[in-house]
């Protein structure tokens, strides 16, 4: 279970004045962007060694970028990009991580009380 399953977006996300101005490619490129982020974990930050991966994604060309950047959805930073606001709407990976620990441990919990249960009545079926 690599990665998180979901994203979340403003339900204005396609009357934001910043994807407005970023035009339909730039949009495009601008969510395929968040879920590559969302699946990889990297709380919003794009390297530049996944930016082919992403722009084929969108189905865009390189120049999108411009407009995307320009629009103020990306933010360079040396080694790539930043989703603008990523963690506003998202989890973080350590929460992602946490929530993740949590859930096998209750996962755990349920297996053993089950096999208590099971043990307590004589009942050896696997």
């Amino acid at each position: 279970m690599a990665g998180n399953r979901w994203v979340r977006l403003d339900a204005d996300y396609f009357t934001n004045p910043k994807t407005l101005a970023a035009g339909r490619d730039g949009r495009a490129l601008h969510l395929a962007s968040i879920c590559w982020v969302a699946r990889h974990l990297t709380d919003g930050h794009i390297p530049s060694e996944a930016l082919d991966t992403i722009l084929h994604s969108a189905g865009v060309k390189r120049s999108t970028v411009d407009a995307v950047v320009h629009s103020g959805l990306w933010t360079p930073n040396g080694v790539g990009y930043v989703v603008h606001d990523y963690l506003e709407s998202n989890p973080s990976r350590a929460d992602v991580e946490r929530e993740r620990e949590q859930w096998r441990q209750r996962q755990k919990r349920r297996r053993d009380q089950r096999g208590q249960f099971a043990a307590e009545s004589g009942d050896v079926t696997p």
